[in-house]
């Protein structure tokens, strides 16, 4: 197959890849750049910049994306997940979507008895995925300021710096509180 794309790709009027990788790649095979879009697999960009913050008791992780073995989520669940369980016993965990590793991944949920922790939705509709985004990226700027004008590289290393040593003070103060004198842990 690899010498009918090498001999196909040069002679299609347009190639479409789903990322700036496979569009370097396709141009390494000899297609014009100008010939060559990227419209990347996933999500559309949210029209919020930076949403309101939200509030929620408990941690939530997101996955969205096809179920196949190279996105390790089978392996999250075994490996990672019920070490994070034990440590944030309000942990939920959302995976979105659909594949090959699909029976893999529910088996695993089951075995683990992580029904109450974790959910597998297949048949979500674009409306509840993008909610689910939302929801995600909430937390993730949660207690930050929102940006509402583009930055200069001076002010986003100055955002960084701010909540990245706002982090390390919150890891400290919790190390502290457990008696843990190595904060690496």
């Amino acid at each position: 197959y690899r010498l009918l794309i090498r001999w196909c790709l040069p002679r299609m009027d347009h190639v479409v890849c789903v990322s700036r990788a496979v569009s370097d790649r396709v141009c390494a095979l000899g297609v014009d750049r100008s010939r060559v879009s990227i419209i990347p697999c996933g999500m559309s960009v949210l029209p919020q910049l930076h949403p309101r913050p939200v509030r929620s008791s408990h941690p939530i992780l997101v996955t969205v994306g096809r179920l196949v073995p190279r996105k390790g989520v089978y392996w999250f669940l075994e490996h990672v997940i019920p070490t994070l369980v034990a440590r944030y016993p309000t942990l939920q965990y959302r995976i979105v979507g659909n594949g090959p590793d699909r029976a893999r991944i529910a088996s695993s949920i089951e075995h683990h008895q992580m029904q109450g922790h974790v959910t597998l939705m297949t048949n979500v509709d674009d409306a509840e995925r993008d909610q689910l985004a939302r929801s995600a990226r909430e937390r993730l700027f949660e207690g930050q300021e929102p940006i509402t004008a583009p930055l200069t590289l001076a002010q986003t290393l100055a955002r960084a710096i701010k909540y990245q040593s706002e982090y390390r003070v919150k890891l400290m103060e919790e190390a502290t509180a457990l008696g843990q004198l190595d904060v690496a842990q």
